[in-house]
């Protein structure tokens, strides 16, 4: 498959927590101060593996039981793998495969239909709908992943887990990581780099001429430095167009000319 071959648009599931210690139990996985959040909203964060290498970007929502994690369906296995093995000793329940499907306006299904907190204009239906017509079957996967890339969402498929440290994901400028929280699986290392002022990537969006979007960890060079992309969809209501995020050089100017494959386009 060449870079620019395509391939299906993420496709989000969720896993549920339930039980007196899945608070507790993301709290310490994760690197979202998952004790403070103080409302139904889908907020963003990473479990990361001990070197700080964020393994998932995910969205945790906190329900009367215990919690939803939203994430690509692509890495639903490993990281329900991951849960029920850190899990051991705790009393918390699974679940692995939860529809995570996105909703227009007021629906029926109370208490299982969140907001993102980044886009309160966007929500998403945990579960099976009780109503069909509560799914909103105007909201296209590739419209939803170009709203996400609007919102800087930062999600990794299997072909650019474990490479980024969640500050280079840009977690933190959306708040999905925590300095002040205990302690988390790569914690040091993320604290470490933080405090000493050692980030040397960013995210950020860009466009290429394209009718077709590059896979997800294609690589690239901007000003003699590596880049990747994390993903891309083709831009609503254009032609020829693409856009994506991806993660550059720290240092890396919008309206910097790239080239992924033999398309060319600018950062944003």
């Amino acid at each position: 498959m060449s870079q620019l071959d395509h391939i299906p648009s993420i496709r989000l599931r969720a896993i549920e927590v339930t039980g007196p210690d899945a608070i507790a139990f993301m709290q310490s996985q994760l690197t979202l101060d998952v004790e403070a959040i103080a409302d139904s909203r889908l907020h963003p964060a990473a479990w990361c593996s001990p070197d700080g290498r964020a393994d998932a970007v995910l969205l945790i929502g906190v329900h009367s039981d215990g919690v939803w994690l939203v994430l690509p369906e692509s890495l639903v296995a490993p990281i329900f793998k991951r849960a029920r093995m850190f899990s051991i000793g705790r009393k918390v329940a699974l679940e692995p495969d939860v529809a995570a499907l996105p909703v227009l306006g007021p629906v029926a299904q109370e208490g299982r239909v969140l907001e993102l907190a980044q886009d309160r204009d966007r929500s998403l239906l945990l579960g099976e709908p009780e109503d069909a017509a509560a799914i909103d079957s105007d909201v296209l996967p590739d419209q939803w992943l170009q709203a996400d890339i609007g919102c800087a969402m930062p999600w990794i498929l299997p072909e650019t887990a474990g490479a980024y440290l969640p500050q280079m994901l840009g977690l933190e400028a959306i708040g999905g990581l925590s300095y002040r929280k205990g302690c988390f699986p790569g914690q040091e290392v993320i604290a470490r780099v933080h405090y000493r002022g050692r980030v040397t990537r960013r995210t950020a969006r860009f466009r290429l001429a394209a009718d077709v979007p590059p896979v997800p960890g294609s690589t690239f060079e901007l000003a003699g430095k590596p880049a990747q992309v994390l993903y891309a969809v083709v831009e609503s209501g254009e032609t020829g167009s693409v856009v994506g995020l991806a993660v550059v050089s720290i240092d890396a100017e919008p309206g910097a000319e790239i080239d992924v494959g033999s398309s060319a386009g600018t950062l944003l």
